[in-house]
């Protein structure tokens, strides 16, 4: 999904596009699938090479479109039902493969929702398939790019769970539409960062005012 915005007392018009969340038309083989063996038919699994095909082609097609200020990437993550943590952790025929060794442990600490260190093992092994495929986006469009981030480890909601600082080099900018204001601005800032209904606070450059299908 494809949306224009605008930031307040701007009248440049930027692009936002949705990336990973879809509608159960989707393939099946691309939608993330908890330790249940159940499926998430709103959401398509950014680990599967054809998402990560199909994602970029969007991008490649939206940059293209339409002279952007700037394309905001939404949805560049893995979400979870109603944004839990243990449901998130997916199990399709990609993730698996990613997981290695602890996978069969994964699937056991998903079910019990327990703490377990092979949930970092997958914590770093979901944060680089965020960070290669943005790196792959950032070499097929032209345009700037900005990334919707909740710049928090375990988030499985709509946005990123890459930092301000992992997204370094790769987007010119980052928003943020949620979460604790203050912890954000405690992080590492090193690009300009935008409010998406947030409150005013020193940590923003602007905000996003207005956005339309």
């Amino acid at each position: 999904m494809l949306r224009r915005f605008r930031l307040r007392g701007e009248d440049a018009v930027r692009g936002s596009l949705v990336l990973t969340r879809r509608d159960s038309a989707a393939s099946p083989d691309l939608w993330p699938v908890n330790a249940y063996g159940v499926a998430d038919t709103t959401a398509i699994c950014p680990s599967q090479p054809l998402v990560q095909e199909l994602v970029i082609e969007e991008c490649r097609r939206a940059a293209a479109s339409y002279s952007w200020a700037s394309l905001e990437l939404v949805a560049l993550g893995f979400a979870g039902p109603r944004g839990d943590f243990f449901e998130s952790i997916c199990f399709c025929s990609a993730c698996r493969y990613g997981y290695g060794a602890v996978d069969g442990i994964l699937e056991t600490v998903a079910r019990e929702r327990v703490e377990h260190p092979s949930l970092n093992t997958m914590l770093l092994w979901r944060r680089s398939v965020q960070y290669g495929l943005l790196q792959q986006i950032r070499e097929a469009v032209g345009v700037p790019l900005w990334l919707r981030t909740a710049a928090s480890l375990r988030y499985t909601g709509d946005m990123s769970s890459l930092t301000f600082e992992e997204a370094r080099g790769l987007v010119d900018a980052c928003t943020v539409s949620g979460g604790d204001v203050e912890r954000l601005a405690a992080l590492p800032r090193p690009m300009p960062i935008y409010g998406v209904g947030m409150p005013e606070h020193e940590m923003f450059a602007g905000h996003i005012v207005a956005e339309a299908e």
